[in-house]
């Protein structure tokens, strides 16, 4: 078991269970308003936030090349996870 701070591991369950708070969730909700990615101006969804976004990739790629750790690139984040 991974011991992580409890606001990181409520985090990842919410992303997990798809209930973070994108635009396409609160969409569902009742809510509306310009729901696009606010780095990249284009994806909206967990995944591209989260994985996909080019900019977030950059991020990725640079803290885990810091510790030294290959990765590929998931599908999803709940793979990502896995």
């Amino acid at each position: 078991m991974i011991k992580a701070p409890q606001n990181v591991a409520f985090f990842v369950w919410t992303v997990a269970w798809d209930r973070i708070l994108t635009g396409d969730n609160l969409q569902g909700r009742g809510f509306y308003f310009v729901d696009w990615c606010v780095m990249c101006r284009r994806g909206k969804i967990v995944d591209h936030l989260l994985l996909h976004c080019r900019k977030t990739y950059r991020l990725c790629s640079f803290v885990f090349n810091t510790f030294g750790v290959s990765w590929v690139l998931s599908r999803s984040f709940t793979d990502f996870l896995f």
